[in-house]
């Protein structure tokens, strides 16, 4: 058993250590520490890993010149680094595992190594270190537990157990009382299987009859301690017989072999790692001997080089090996021996012969005389740094072909380098321009742009920026501001992190700044007039919301009846009267005044440092010079409405909002004049579009206050149907007099156009207050007594009285009277026409009673 358990430890700790050199190899790039220091301690070369090493040891930030021993804090520290150096200074090549550290401890394991000049004089000492804390505390925990396990084993007996025929406890010493954790008395007399893992129960049962009927024993069970921990044992029994031959009583030894247990399965799991690592990794991965005999590989080098296992256990490695001789792969393989470990590029023949680039990376194994490495196909990766050559140096032509500027810039001297489209620039030649340095740039730069400029380079070179693009304008040769776009940064840096090269293009941009102010002016500006928009008033009302605005007055100014002239007269009219308001606004208020669009008919004007009398005589010269515009056929017309801020307490809102109810009051009483004048200007436009329809108008008013008087309506209503009959038709105003004039029957699209003019008539009507009664006769009069009429589909007493009046005095005058497209009819014939649609066009009772009005000769 003894033997057993120290041949799997050594096993163990082969394969530990092997496994060690597997990880080291694969952590090598960023785990190993190197650094050379001349024959006084001072720093020649250190890597990344050793400064990281030194800020966590010692919270130093070591640089190269300084001397270690003096960034070393702890005195204990520099007085065993000394002694190391020194020995390798002597000329001793040496290796220790000792710990470092004051802020931070940790164990290393450092190769000091002398460094020789060609006269082989030693001139300084290498260092090839790396953290084995882990490593250190681990084999000292080993080391300890060694010690108990074997003072443990070497003094203590083995248990023993002895059974009767039913498997119950007969006898146990006290190593076995030790081993489990019970007392005598809780044993003896109790059934063996009580004191098993329940897996190892059923087992038991089954085994013990055949243990009895064999006479000796070999097995492992799982016993569990008192305490519910199970420990793994081993046991060996015979049985014991009485004189008649029969069975007496078992005797069984117990061996605890729960550590074997465990080394065997952290024994099975190592070699689960080592083929994880060796067999699943991406990388190659191969063991060399000494002579470069290769000795093992994995699946993914068999790929990666295209042969089998077997074939590549028979090769060595110089056979691969397509770009170094023999030689040279033997010299490379010392060198490999000599460091301890390596990265290194190099081609290797694959079984087509065609050869491949690989990245190995190798760790030496002394004192087993072989080399482990893992292999990585870096073919992609060399093939993308020769396309990227090669895309660098099409860049270069391409910027020497193209538009862009180049420069270099010597930050040390002042000094820069510039292509001959840097100066083409700006107008000149290099020539022009010797010498270039940095105030060549400085004193043909814009002064304001430059202090923006040289700021953001500031933050590249204080690295608070990686790179810059920044925009300023250049002087041109023949006076002209160029807009430069330079975009740059830091190509070289010092040791101690200073900036020494910058370099990058200067763009011309000039055309697209100039782009941009237009598209800069399109924001703040209103298209239909060129007056600033709501945006920029908005923007201007917050910034000179402040103290010396004051006083500041806003004046809200609306354009009267738009709304209707833009239904009446359409949207160009509309737009039309909106530029002229805007061009008077322009005139009128001084140029230091912000006279802006706010919405479709509503303007806003702030008037800063203007008190309420100024800006009243501003507002009256404004309204003079807004009555002298006509805009056939109307008069332009805006209410106005102002307030002013005298104190920077006042809410602007509140100032804006006041200006607002200012202009409305005015506006009430200013639209009604306005309103009625665009009724006139409508019908007046109408007529001019056709006297046709004028005097069909007249007619239809003629015949609706007669047939009213008829009915025996009031005077009121009478006066009422005169004037819905004269505008019933105002809608018309809305459609094209070709429309209106066509001597033809009107088409489908046509006659569309004109079933929309109930509707339009009675928005126009509706905006004004003396005819907005008549609003609803006008939208009716082409309803239908059965519902077949327009626009609403109307029908029977839905219909206004009015507008069923209107229908009729409409068609009867409408047949009566000549059209472009048929002559007139006679009254006989419009008799019947009516009667005809009486109770499907028009209301049964009414056509009666006007056909006896046509009759008895009232029309």
């Amino acid at each position: 058993m003894v033997e057993e358990t120290k041949r799997l430890k050594a096993e163990l700790a082969e394969l530990e250590a092997r496994q060690k050199l597997i990880i080291a190899s694969l952590e090598s790039q960023k785990g190993i520490i190197v650094l050379t220091l001349d024959k006084h301690y001072n720093y020649l070369f250190f890597n990344e890993s050793h400064r990281a090493a030194m800020k966590l040891a010692y919270g130093k930030e070591v640089a190269l010149g300084m001397n270690l021993l003096e960034q070393i804090t702890s005195e204990t520290d520099r007085v065993n680094a000394k002694r190391n150096y020194d020995l390798a200074l002597a000329g001793i090549v040496h290796t220790t595992t000792e710990k470092y550290g004051d802020l931070h401890v940790n164990y290393y394991e450092t190769k000091y190594c002398p460094v020789y000049n060609e006269k082989h004089t030693i001139i300084g000492v290498n260092a090839f270190a790396q953290e084995v804390t882990r490593r250190v505390r681990l084999e000292e925990e080993l080391r300890q537990s060694e010690e108990r396990f074997q003072l443990l084993f070497n003094k203590a007996p083995l248990g023993y157990q002895s059974l009767d025929f039913n498997g119950n406890f007969i006898e146990v010493n006290q190593k076995w009382l030790d081993l489990l954790g019970y007392k005598r008395e809780e044993v003896i007399g109790r059934w063996f299987g009580d004191f098993l893992s329940p897996l190892y129960i059923d087992g038991f049962r089954k085994r013990f009859p055949m243990f009895k009927e064999q006479g000796q024993v070999h097995s492992e069970f799982e016993m569990v301690h008192k305490d519910g921990s199970v420990l793994f044992i081993a046991f060996d029994g015979k049985i014991g017989y009485n004189e008649d031959g029969e069975f007496k009583q078992t005797h069984c030894i117990l061996q605890d072999i729960t550590e074997r247990h465990q080394m065997e399965e952290q024994l099975q799991e190592a070699e689960d790692r080592y083929q994880a690592i060796t067999q699943a990794s991406m990388d190659g991965f191969w063991v060399l001997r000494d002579d470069g005999h290769i000795i093992e590989v994995n699946e993914a080098l068999c790929s990666m080089l295209g042969y089998s296992a077997n074939e590549l256990t028979v090769k060595n490695v110089m056979d691969l090996r397509a770009d170094e001789t023999q030689e040279e792969v033997e010299r490379h393989m010392r060198q490999i021996a000599e460091l301890g470990w390596e990265r290194f590029e190099g081609k290797y023949l694959k079984v087509d012969g065609t050869a491949i680039d690989l990245q190995v990376s190798t760790v030496y194994s002394k004192d087993r005389g072989y080399f482990i490495s893992f292999i990585s196909d870096i073919s992609e990766r060399k093939q993308m740094e020769y396309e990227l050559r090669q895309s660098r140096n099409q860049m270069r032509d391409i910027l020497e072909a193209t538009n862009a500027g180049t420069w270099i810039w010597n930050l040390t001297t002042g000094e820069q380098i510039i292509n001959e489209r840097w100066a083409e620039l700006l107008g000149y030649t290099m020539k022009e321009l010797s010498p270039i340095t940095s105030n060549t740039w400085k004193d043909n730069t814009n002064p304001q742009d430059f202090l923006k400029a040289q700021s953001e380079i500031n933050d590249v070179f204080d690295k608070k920026a990686e790179s810059y693009n920044v925009e300023f304008r250049m002087k041109h040769k023949d006076g002209h501001w160029v807009w430069i776009n330079s975009i740059g940064k830091v190509t070289v840096w010092s040791g101690d992190g200073k900036p020494l090269i910058a370099s990058g293009i200067h763009l011309d941009i000039t055309e697209r700044k100039r782009a941009e102010e237009k598209i800069l002016y399109i924001g703040y500006h209103d298209q239909l007039t060129g007056l600033y928009n709501r945006r920029f008033y908005e923007e201007e009302l917050k910034r000179l919301d402040v103290p010396r605005s004051l006083p500041l007055t806003l004046v809200i100014g609306d354009i009267n009846g738009l709304k209707l002239i833009n239904d009446s007269f359409g949207h160009n009219k509309g737009d039309e009267i909106i530029r002229k308001a805007a061009e008077m606004l322009r005139k009128g208020f001084r140029e230091s005044d912000i006279v802006a669009r706010i919405g479709g008919d509503e303007f806003g004007i702030l008037l800063p440092n203007t008190n309420a009398e100024a800006a009243d005589q501003i507002i009256k010269r404004v309204k003079e010079l807004v009555a002298t515009v006509v805009v056939a056929p109307l008069d332009l017309s805006i209410s106005f409405g102002f307030e002013t801020k005298i104190k920077q307490e006042e809410d602007i809102e509140l100032v804006e909002k006041s200006a607002e109810d200012h202009m409305y009051r005015h506006k009430l009483y200013e639209t009604l004049s306005m309103r009625s004048q665009t009724i006139d200007a409508i019908m007046n436009t109408l007529v001019e579009k056709s006297k046709r329809e004028l005097m069909h108008s007249k007619r239809v008013s003629s015949l609706c206050a007669t047939f009213a008087a008829t009915l025996g309506l009031s005077e009121t209503e009478i006066s009422k149907m005169r004037m819905a009959g004269l505008i019933h038709d105002i809608g018309k105003i809305g459609i094209d007099e070709k429309i209106l004039n066509k001597p033809q029957r009107l088409d489908k699209d046509e006659w569309e156009q004109i079933k929309k003019h109930p509707e339009a008539g009675w928005r126009i009507l509706t905006s004004v207050n003396e005819f907005s009664e008549l609003a609803n006769y006008v939208f009716q009069h082409h309803e239908m007594w059965d519902g077949s009429g327009y626009p609403r589909g109307l029908k029977g007493d839905e219909i206004s009285l009015e507008a069923r009046i209107i229908a009729l005095a409409d068609a009867y005058d409408a047949m009566t009277n000549p059209r472009t497209y048929r002559d007139a009819i006679k009254k006989e014939e419009a008799i019947t026409e009516l009667e005809r649609c009486s109770g499907t066009q028009f209301d049964p009772e009414l056509t009666n009673k006007f056909i006896g009005a046509i009759k008895e000769g009232v029309f």
